[in-house]
């Protein structure tokens, strides 16, 4: 997963990735509990073939999320997933929701039109 987006107190909108990919966004910004710590797994074009990484993010929760903590407030203009594939295996994400806030328990779904998106 990449995150797109730009600040929200910039004057104008400059698209940027917020740094899934790159990992400006480090591991300890990346949440899930359901996935044992493996939800630094989430990163768009992760090297599988790593010595280091030993999976894509996956857990057999049948409601996943993940959490990124950004460190400041930005407006997400994109967001890009991918699968995850093996010679045995192939995963994907075929649907997901979008929610933001602050703190957990103040999160709130992602609407167009009042359908969560």
């Amino acid at each position: 997963m990449e995150l797109y987006g730009c600040e929200v107190d910039a004057s104008t909108c400059r698209q940027r990735n917020l740094g899934m990919e790159n990992n400006a966004i480090k591991d300890d910004q990346i949440h899930s509990p359901s996935s044992n710590n493996l939800a630094k797994y989430a990163r768009l074009n992760l090297d599988l073939r790593s010595p280091i990484v030993k999976s894509c993010w996956t857990t057999s929760d049948p409601s996943p999320w993940l959490q990124v903590d950004l460190k400041s407030s930005y407006y997400i203009t994109a967001v890009l997933t991918q699968g995850c594939g093996f010679d045995y295996t192939r995963e994907w994400v075929k649907k997901y929701k979008i929610s933001y806030g602050n703190y957990p328990s103040e999160m709130v779904d992602y609407k167009v039109n009042g359908t969560v998106k």
